[in-house]
């Protein structure tokens, strides 16, 4: 094989490999809605009353002061043959709703109370972020599991298969975000403390 042949076949082989990882690791189509309680008061102490009050619940026993829930959809697409069916074309879409406070105030409040909420509401928000992010990543596994799935003879087994994976990635994420809210005491060891 001539260097000029041996080149343009190493350059295919990259494309082809740089396809499939692509196409391994697609991003899932991501809406995120937020919602809003609102709350009043012109002290940090009015602020956390209000929270504390009108707070998301968590499973109807305790009230936090935002809250992000998600749901995970994968879809897939079958190939077959007179021998086997597989999966080619798998598709994710992650929904994601963030509910936070949105403070109301008519009055005249002081810049440093102003400023503290905003602090407070810029990390409240990275905490939640890192909700979403678990969504997204339970997401990208299920994509890539399904991909990987070896043919089958019964279409009706991979689908079986495919849909009981997915629901074990799920409930994956769902004690890793249990842990991670665990662990940073829902934000607080983050910074999300007010006042």
């Amino acid at each position: 094989m001539t260097k000029h042949k041996l080149r343009f076949a190493v350059i295919i082989f990259i494309l082809a490999a740089l396809a499939l990882s692509g196409a391994a690791y697609a991003e899932p189509n991501v809406k995120i809605k937020y919602n809003y309680y609102e709350i009043q008061g012109t002290t940090a102490k009015e602020l956390r009353q209000e929270m504390n009050l009108s707070g998301p619940l968590d499973k109807g026993e305790k009230r936090y002061d935002a809250e992000t829930k998600w749901h995970v959809r994968w879809q897939y697409w079958f190939g077959k043959n007179r021998y086997e069916c597989w999966i080619n074309r798998v598709t994710t879409e992650v929904e994601i709703i963030f509910t936070f406070p949105k403070w109301k105030c008519s009055k005249k409040i002081s810049g440093d109370l102003e400023q503290q909420w905003l602090n407070y509401m810029k990390v409240l928000q990275e905490h939640e972020n890192g909700h979403k992010e678990f969504a997204i990543n339970a997401a990208k596994e299920i994509e890539g599991r399904l991909k990987s799935f070896r043919p089958l003879r019964s279409c009706n087994a991979l689908e079986n298969m495919a849909n009981s994976i997915a629901n074990q990635i799920i409930d994956k994420y769902i004690k890793i975000e249990i842990e991670y809210d665990r662990r940073t005491d829902h934000g607080r060891t983050q910074g999300a403390v007010f006042p």
